[in-house]
């Protein structure tokens, strides 16, 4: 019977066993696991591959040398190590859900190739930019139309907002067949409630909160933005210090709890 399940492959970029041990024990949130979790069923093989295991070789020097040079070029990487390292597994996949461009493209490249045989789910997170950044240069256009055509290998494209399909649309609209579907971007509810500890609110005040450290977080303008209320924000970004004011607290050292 288990040769029969379809087999859903999930790609992460980072170290994500951690997360997922921790998520399934509920001592962190499961959004960014998307929706792996939710798939879970005694007819489906799910499994997940991660930016883990060798570092060294050839083969492993040669497509870090290409995703840095990748994301000197356009901001967004091409981190083709994860599918070297665990070839096997993506090619025997029956579904494979990509969740960042620097994975995805990487895996569209191959699927567009012949190589993977499986249907691919590409979650896409501000690939636009990378169109943006290929105005003026022969080789970027070149290289933002072969993605264009690429992404019209993919069963589905998923993006997090309608701005990103917009987007989408109108800087990859010689890649035939693109219509990205937005799903808003879920939250944990059953994780993140109000904190039930006396005299927390108190103590520390009312303050604006924002979280991430991805690169289109925009914190030079939040930070002009605020002008004296209070804001705590959580980034392992390196923010501009003459617009820290006393008001603005900047940690990165935070676990899930």
């Amino acid at each position: 019977m288990s040769s029969l399940k379809k087999k859903v492959l999930f790609v992460f970029g980072g170290d994500w066993s951690k997360l997922i041990r921790e998520s399934a024990e509920g001592r962190a949130p499961d959004e960014f696991l998307y929706g792996m979790r939710y798939v879970m069923h005694p007819s489906l093989d799910v499994s997940f591959v991660d930016d883990t295991g060798s570092r060294g070789g050839v083969s492993e020097s040669f497509w870090r040398h290409i995703h840095q040079w990748f994301a000197g070029r356009f901001v967004i990487g091409f981190y083709a190590n994860i599918y070297w390292r665990n070839r096997p597994k993506f090619e025997e996949a029956d579904v494979i859900v990509t969740t960042k461009d620097s994975i995805g493209l990487p895996v569209l490249w191959r699927k567009a190739s012949g190589k993977i045989p499986g249907k691919v789910v590409y979650i896409s997170q501000g690939l636009y930019k990378l169109a943006e950044k290929a105005a003026g240069s022969k080789i970027n256009e070149k290289i933002r139309r072969t993605i264009g055509g690429h992404l019209k290998s993919a069963e589905l494209m998923v993006v997090f907002g309608d701005g990103d399909a917009r987007a989408l649309k109108e800087n990859f609209v010689d890649g035939p067949g693109i219509n990205p579907q937005v799903i808003l971007f879920g939250i944990d509810d059953k994780f993140w409630a109000p904190c039930r500890e006396q005299n927390v609110s108190s103590r520390d005040g009312e303050y604006i909160l924002s979280v991430g450290s991805d690169s289109l977080r925009d914190y030079p303008v939040l930070l002009r933005a605020i002008e004296d209320d209070p804001l705590r924000i959580v980034t392992r970004q390196n923010l501009p210090s003459d617009l820290l004011k006393p008001t603005v607290m900047v940690r990165s050292d935070l676990d899930w709890m």
